[in-house]
């Protein structure tokens, strides 16, 4: 099969028009999901630091936890929401594991305001 220059060019350029396009497309993809990622965690942010000003606000306690526990357990109630595995019978180890890190989190908050005082 022979090829004229001019038919050799279409196709190069229609090869070449085919693969830029496929890496705009891939490019756009994951910039599609990183700005997802980002508007994520800034709700997530953003929600934690709200409920916490309403429990500071709302507390007749004087011994608050700090805010990082509010991000640190809304980011992993969020991810226990959205993950597409989650089933009846996983879901009560999931809420295990998140309450075990936050008792990690509260006793680390404890030992570092004991040492402030």
């Amino acid at each position: 099969m022979n090829l004229s220059p001019a038919e050799l060019a279409v196709f190069g350029t229609l090869g070449g028009a085919f693969v830029a396009g496929l890496f705009g497309a891939i490019i756009a993809f994951i910039n599609k999901r990183s700005e997802e990622k980002k508007h994520l965690r800034e709700l997530i942010v953003k929600t934690s630091t709200e409920h916490w000003q309403f429990v500071v606000e709302t507390a007749e306690s004087n011994i608050m936890p700090p805010l990082i526990n509010y991000i640190v357990h809304t980011a992993m109630m969020c991810d226990l929401i959205l993950n597409k595995k989650l089933s009846s019978k996983n879901i009560q180890n999931k809420l295990k594991e998140i309450d075990s890190l936050m008792d990690v989190l509260h006793h680390h908050a404890i030992e570092v305001s004991k040492k402030r005082t």
